[in-house]
């Protein structure tokens, strides 16, 4: 049947009104013969009409209705499509439409356009949400019961999950301005690549402020911005206070740096299991030096601690007259000392005296060595020279488990006394074992 005109007087359809059919054709169409390019036909719900409407008014609804399978069939709406007022105010009209579906025998919410959001699952049900591509099913993916977000796959594990089928897998960020921006990568199945695909630095950043930057060219500076000079690794204390730079094994096992060209290593500095500092020439094959743990430096593989420099110190030193009658003038000595032997200069001027008492010279910066005197190889052994501005030469030996030397005349086994060298300046080196 198809109804052009009637007229209100004819028909009156306040109580509604049912249009069935017993076939699948359609129950109600709605058609227009306007030819222009203006929209119809036109399906409006209109609410109160000629009436102020009001906030939260409906404006109408669409049931989607069908049976169950109770055993009383019960008419079931599975969807609904509703209007809302949210403001009725003139001239900031707002309004929602929003979209019912049934779910395990409730019907929630799935779909609200709103005046300020869209929202998807506004029930919060354990519902995904899936996006496809031409060639992906699931270009976008929303796990709605483990509240994770996928792309390319429907099984996301983790809060983002990104998948690809070709390799390598990869996720830009790009600033406008940029030529071809930062690149996260997977690549060859196992491989994860940072890429900064532009001709700039890598920065990394805590609390908003730089520690770390890999340069371009390959330069790297930590807690700096600028290299050293010819230092392609520059490091710099943070807190202004030392400036440290660790490496830790996770056993107790070798650890150190190598250093080399290309793929050849030539050097390694490394601490053993002994704690001892090793360095080592790879090119030759062999330890060059070796700090010892208990103190002392081995040279060229000797690792032995009884043959380890463990002491070197310079300095200067005053000679005195250890007799204590002569004041000695215009005096001042070095000394030097290696390991466990010290060499000593001085000059000494003996003022005029008549001092009978032996000469002795006092004040060695250090004691030697409790030993027989009479063998050369013992600190007091040592032989010692002195020579003065006169035609006149001594000897001298280091007193053992003393900081003196007695002087004699070369030749005499006398010692000489203060009053022999009155006058005298006396220029002497020495070497003794403390």
């Amino acid at each position: 049947m198809a109804i052009t005109k009637v007229s209100p007087d004819l028909l009156d359809l306040d109580a509604g009104i049912t249009i069935s059919t017993a076939d699948n054709l359609a129950q109600l169409t709605l058609e227009s013969t306007d030819t222009d390019s203006n929209i119809g036909p036109i399906l409006d719900l209109k609410r109160n009409p000629n009436e102020a409407g009001a906030d939260a008014d409906w404006l109408g609804q669409i049931h989607f209705t069908g049976h169950n399978d109770a055993g009383t069939p019960e008419d079931i709406v599975y969807a609904k499509i509703t209007g809302q007022i949210d403001d009725a105010s003139d001239g900031s009209e707002d309004a929602t439409v929003r979209w019912y579906i049934m779910q395990g025998g409730t019907r929630r919410e799935s779909l609200s356009l709103g005046p300020s959001e869209t929202v998807i699952n506004e029930a919060s049900v354990d519902k995904d949400f899936r996006v496809e591509s031409d060639g992906d099913a699931n270009m976008l993916f929303v796990d709605g019961g483990n509240d994770r977000v996928g792309i390319g796959t429907s099984s996301p594990a983790f809060r983002l999950d990104v998948q690809d089928t070709s390799d390598p897998a990869q996720i830009r960020l790009k600033e406008d301005g940029n030529t071809n921006g930062f690149i996260f990568k997977n690549y060859n199945g196992n491989e994860a690549q940072l890429v900064n695909a532009d001709n700039g630095p890598m920065v990394f950043k805590t609390n908003d402020s730089e520690r770390m930057r890999i340069q371009s060219d390959g330069d790297f500076f930590l807690n700096t911005t600028s290299a050293m000079a010819n230092c392609f690794v520059s490091f710099q204390d943070g807190n202004n206070g030392e400036a440290m730079f660790g490496i830790s094994a996770k056993n107790d096992s070798n650890v150190g740096i190598r250093l080399g060209v290309g793929t050849d290593r030539k050097w390694v500095m490394y601490r053993n299991t002994s704690d001892d500092l090793i360095f080592y020439n790879n090119a030759s094959s062999g330890e060059r030096i070796r700090l010892l743990d208990a103190g002392g430096i081995a040279f060229n593989g000797d690792t032995a601690a009884a043959n380890a420099l463990d002491d070197y110190e310079e300095g200067t030193w005053t000679p005195t007259d250890a007799a204590g009658n002569v004041t000695l003038q215009a005096s001042g000595g070095r000394y030097t000392k290696i390991g466990n032997t010290v060499w000593v200069w001085f000059r000494a001027h003996y003022p005029s005296n008549s001092d009978s008492n032996g000469a002795v010279v006092g004040g060695l910066p250090f004691t030697a060595t409790n030993t027989n005197a009479s063998s050369l190889d013992a600190a007091g052994g040592a032989t010692t020279f002195l020579s003065q501005n006169t035609n006149s030469a001594y000897n001298g030996y280091v007193v053992n488990n003393t900081t003196a030397i007695y002087i004699f005349p070369i030749g005499g086994s006398t010692r000489s006394t203060n009053a022999d060298l009155t006058n005298k300046n006396l220029y002497m080196s020495a070497q003794y074992v403390v």
